[in-house]
Formats: structure tokens, sequence, C-alpha cells
């Protein structure tokens, strides 16, 4: 069966989408979407959907099992040291003794944001373990951030971790109508009025109590920054050196042209007939290893500042120093694959 596509059902599904449509453009959509579901052609697709699929699937798993295998043996040394330098990292949170009497928010911050990161540095490793260097990048973007509200907590004191935790009411509203604004049409529960009414009493509350927060995301780092940014922020923890990295992260957020053209895991960037078929690479994990460790041992350092004694000093000395070491040895894995790619390529020429 053969369906017309003329112009002017090009222009009623372009409406259609954007929810711009009048019922003659609804109807003629309709009707070509009617005729395509009764085809013979649409149901033999049901067939090879799952015969095709399935093959194809396994096939996939197949080349991806060996393509991991020979990452991990490839990338053995560095990965181990990496996994090994994070077990020490936990070791040193779960001895920590907080000074909670002290410091109680400071505490209760920094303690969820070294779980956090924990987390976020286990995400990463597996990332990089199955090939998806771009990807690992643009987890550290989310552990970077934590590195430096945990800096500037420490550098700036209690009153403004009180004024982080409490800006969570006034996000916590700020969420819940956007939600209840598009619930209808995503055909979710709609938010009763009575818990409305008391996100928004909680949101209340933190700005009466804390006359500096407002709706703005970093509104909590006020008055040490006037005009609260995350760059502003950055700025005053003395860690801006990495905004070269956070700006190439940002591109595999965003949906800028970089992130579509460029891949740091591919050898030659990325290339515009490539980039539909781009899957796993074998190279690209030295920048997204070395920049988690990093923040990793920032957030860490942070946490120690609070109530640090000589034996943390010197294992927060002796990790840090052996950043480099790992990276190098990242680096050193994918040289090698490098010059072995490139010999290839010369002998295919």
């Amino acid at each position: 069966m053969s369906v017309e596509i003329d112009e002017k059902l090009k222009q009623s599904i372009v409406k259609y989408i954007k929810k711009d449509c009048n019922p003659e453009d609804i109807l003629v959509v309709e009707q070509v979407i009617e005729e395509v579901l009764n085809s013979e052609k649409y149901k033999a697709m049901e067939f090879f959907w799952q015969k095709d699929g399935c093959e194809q699937v396994l096939k996939n798993r197949e080349y991806s099992r060996g393509f991991l295998s020979r990452i991990m043996f490839e990338y053995h040394q560095p990965i181990v040291q990496f996994e090994i330098l994070l077990e020490h990292c936990i070791v040193l949170i779960k001895e920590f003794k907080y000074p909670n009497k002290k410091l109680p928010n400071t505490c209760k911050v920094l303690n969820g944001i070294a779980a956090r990161a924990v987390l976020i540095t286990n995400e990463i490793l597996c990332l990089i373990k199955n090939g998806f260097a771009s990807g690992a990048l643009a987890r550290w973007r989310t552990l970077y951030e934590y590195s430096v509200i945990s800096i500037f907590l420490v550098k700036f004191g209690e009153e403004y971790a009180k004024k982080y935790l409490a800006y969570n009411d006034i996000a916590n509203y700020k969420e819940a109508k956007v939600y209840a604004k598009h619930s209808k049409a995503l055909h979710f529960n709609d938010l009763s009025e009575t818990e409305l009414k008391e996100l928004k009493k909680k949101s209340a509350e933190a700005m009466s109590t804390y006359p500096d927060l407002n709706e703005r995301d970093y509104s909590w780092a006020k008055p040490e920054v006037k005009n609260p940014t995350f760059k502003a922020i950055v700025e005053k923890t003395d860690i801006d050196y990495y905004e070269p990295f956070y700006k190439l992260s940002c591109n595999y957020i965003h949906g800028g042209v970089k992130g579509t053209f460029f891949d740091i895991g591919q050898l030659y960037g990325l290339s515009e007939e490539a980039s539909i078929i781009i899957a796993q690479s074998n190279v690209g994990f030295t920048d997204p290893a070395q920049l988690t460790m990093c923040a990793l041992l920032d957030i860490i350092s942070a946490l120690l500042s609070l109530n640090i004694d000589t034996e943390q000093l010197f294992q927060l000395v002796f990790l840090k120093n052996k950043i480099p070491e790992i990276a190098e040895s990242f680096h050193e894995v994918e040289k090698d694959i490098e010059e072995r790619e490139k010999c290839f390529r010369q002998q295919i020429k």
C-alpha cells in the first residue's frame, strides 16, 4: 500500500506536532494514520519488529561483550588504580568524625554531598568501563558543581549551609508549579490545592527566615555573591581554572552544535557522516577520569577540613599525589591505541 504524502499533509503534520492545528488538519492526519494502521505493510512490521530486532540485538550484544572485554584488558591498570583511590575516599568519609554540635548544617550538607560524590564517581567509572567517554565527562560536570558548592560552604561558613538547606523548600514549590502547569498534558495526576498551599507556605517561610533567598537557583549564596550565578560562585572558590573542561562538558548535556559534531571518544572528533552510527569508544577517558578524581578529592578535602587530624591529612596528600600517576596510566594506554589505529589506517589507504 502506498500513502500519498502531499504538501497539505506535510503542513498538517507539522501543525499537529506544534499543537497549532484546525479541525481540518487533524482530520487529514487522522485519516492517513488510520489508513496506515489498517495496511498489510504495517501489520508485517510487527512480525519483523520482533524477528529482525532480536537478531540485531543479539549481534550487538555479542560485539559489545568482546569490545568491553578489550577495554577492560587495555585499561586494567588505570581502572583498578582509580577504583582503589575511590575505596580509600569511602573509608575517609566513613571514619570522619563530624563536628555536628559546632557545624550541624555544614556537616549535614557535606555528608550528603560526599555520599552523592561517591555515587557519581561510580557512575563515571561505569561509563568509562563501557566505553562512553563523552558521557563520563558530562557526568563529571555534576561532580564539579558539587565540589564548588562544598568549597564555598566551607569557606564562608555555617550560615550559608543553613540557607542552602532552606532553599530546598523554595525549589520544591518551584518544581511543583511547573508540574501543575503541565500535568494534564502529560496525563499525570494533579497536585491537590492542599499540597500546593503547603509547599507554598514552606517556600514563603524559607524566604521570610532568610531574606536573601528567592526563586533564583543560587540565591543562597547571597550576600557573599551579589549576583548569584554558578560562575560567580566558582570565582569565589578559586577553582575556576576548570572552566575550559566545564564548557566542554556542557556540550554533551545541552543541544549545542559542538556536542553534535565533536566527541572526545573519537580519534578525529566526530564527522557528520559518522555521527548517526556512533557507539562506544576505546579512547577519551583520560580527562574524565582525572577530572573526576580531582573533584572527588576536592569534596573530601572540604569535608575533612571541618575536623581534620594528622592521619587524615597524610592520606589526603597521598591520594592527591596519586591522581597524576593514574591519569598518566590512562594516557599511556590511549597513546598506544592511537598509534595502532594510525598504523592501521595507513596500511588500508
